[in-house]
């Protein structure tokens, strides 16, 4: 706000690190839902908060902050700020960086994104730098949670990647909350659809389904289809049966036109498909 976006040298996204902080792989392979819900910071519900936990959501930031801005993504960066005070900060060409920092509610960002430009009350108590103590940064930890370097290749990759990464993430962390899954299985799963779908250059039988954790992960061939009142085109981008502790899924990624749609169902092709989840993203 403000300010010249051609002066504009970098995006810094902030991460809180979430509950998981510091761990290692090892060390999360045992780790329950009700573990990963217990964020530090934040209150959220329960997906963006096992998001946070895996890093998945800045990966998706920055793939958001990419489309928003205009900005390419070698000039996003991202840096993991415990306290959660700095929300985001922007570097110019000068070296200065402005930082937008607030207290950790959600509402004031979603009342700004209502008032703009005009400023209303706080619904919250603002932020006392005296009882704040100090501020933290340190590097995010890719090897450790691996969601994060996933969403940025998908980001870099561009194309249906991101559609079915993130349709995969979905049904990895519905999985996961109800206990069908191991905490590691998700970026297990989501690395495996993206390696299968990347395989069948954007749909594509395998020769063998990919094994992840509890995940049994099959490609489909590329198809068309025409509706009786409008003609869209689809392109099976990916299509993956899970079986998880008896419970069947599907994850069916698409284009339609101009936009990506992810598709998420809870129930086998054979059977009422029962939706849990629809998403869209401009393609280019």
């Amino acid at each position: 706000l403000g300010e010249r976006t051609e002066e504009v040298s970098c995006l810094w996204v902030t991460a809180s690190g979430g509950p998981f902080r510091g761990r290692t792989r090892d060390e999360l392979r045992d780790m329950t839902a009700a573990q990963a819900l217990k964020h530090p910071t934040w209150n959220m519900g329960a997906k963006i908060t096992i998001d946070s936990s895996t890093l998945m959501n800045k990966g998706l930031e920055v793939i958001e902050a990419h489309h928003l801005f205009n900005m390419p993504y070698d000039r996003i960066k991202v840096v993991v700020q415990p306290q959660s005070a700095i929300h985001s900060m922007v570097e110019y060409s000068d070296g200065s960086v402005k930082a937008h920092l607030g207290t950790t509610d959600m509402r004031i960002p979603i009342q700004f994104a209502l008032s703009y430009p005009d400023r209303w009350d706080a619904p919250v108590e603002p932020l006392d730098f005296t009882q704040l103590g100090k501020l933290e940064f340190y590097p995010v930890d890719e090897d450790t949670f691996r969601c994060f370097k996933l969403a940025k290749y998908a980001g870099n990759t561009g194309g249906t990647l991101p559609c079915v990464m993130n349709a995969a993430n979905e049904v990895a962390v519905a999985a996961f909350l109800r206990n069908a899954c191991g905490y590691l299985d998700i970026d297990g799963c989501v690395g495996a659809i993206m390696e299968a779908h990347e395989a069948g250059q954007g749909g594509g039988l395998l020769p063998q389904p990919v094994q992840a954790g509890g995940v049994a992960v099959v490609g489909l061939h590329k198809g068309s289809m025409a509706s009786m009142a409008v003609r869209l085109i689809f392109v099976v981008a990916a299509l993956s049966a899970y079986t998880i502790a008896g419970s069947s899924f599907v994850v069916l990624c698409i284009i339609c036109k101009n936009y990506q749609i992810s598709v998420v169902t809870n129930s086998v092709c054979s059977r009422p498909m029962a939706l849990s989840h629809v998403a869209f993203s401009r393609s280019s």
